[in-house]
């Protein structure tokens, strides 16, 4: 209920500006940082989900770095006055609230990600590890249209077993 929120963050729940689930962690910051964020995410717009992880990411920074929510919203400045869609916007922020907040995790998802553009794999052949890293089973995904065109992907695929085992060492 929007009730158990300070005044400022209810009318903005209410007026459907801020998402409730957003509001969860906002409540938490100070007055001033709180509008802050609140000003970051309406002038954004993310979906409402994006929008609590957004809050919750900035909420966590804040309490392990000891910065104020406002210094983290100063670090996200530059991605905010390039001149680009909202998406692509709401996507670098995303990754920059994730990178500093996950920094460990960020890392290992480039890792992997250069070891699977290593592995050439052909175009109808796609690789997948566990999201967030939890776990060491990946999938291949082979598409194709007749026997030999599987063949040809299962022989290419042969062919690169080392380099595979070699992704999988870094899981």
């Amino acid at each position: 209920m929007a009730a158990d929120f300070p005044r400022d963050l209810a009318e903005k729940v209410e007026a459907r500006t801020i998402s409730y689930g957003a509001a969860l962690s906002l409540r938490f910051l100070m007055e001033q940082d709180r509008r802050i964020v609140c000003a970051f995410l309406e002038e954004l717009r993310p979906s409402s989900s994006l929008m609590k992880e957004f809050a919750e990411l900035i909420l966590d920074i804040s309490k392990r770095e000891g910065l104020a929510a406002a210094e983290i919203i100063a670090g996200l400045k530059d991605i905010m006055t390039v001149r680009q869609s909202r998406k692509i916007k709401t996507e670098k922020v995303r990754r920059a609230l994730r990178a500093r907040r996950f920094p460990s995790l960020t890392e290992k998802e480039k890792e992997l990600k250069a070891a699977s553009l290593a592995l050439s794999l052909p175009a109808n052949v796609s690789l997948h590890y566990p999201e967030n890293m939890e776990g060491k089973k990946v999938s291949l995904t082979i598409r194709f249209e007749n026997m030999a065109e599987l063949q040809q992907s299962l022989d290419e695929i042969k062919k690169k077993t080392e380099r595979l085992n070699e992704f999988l060492e870094i899981l």
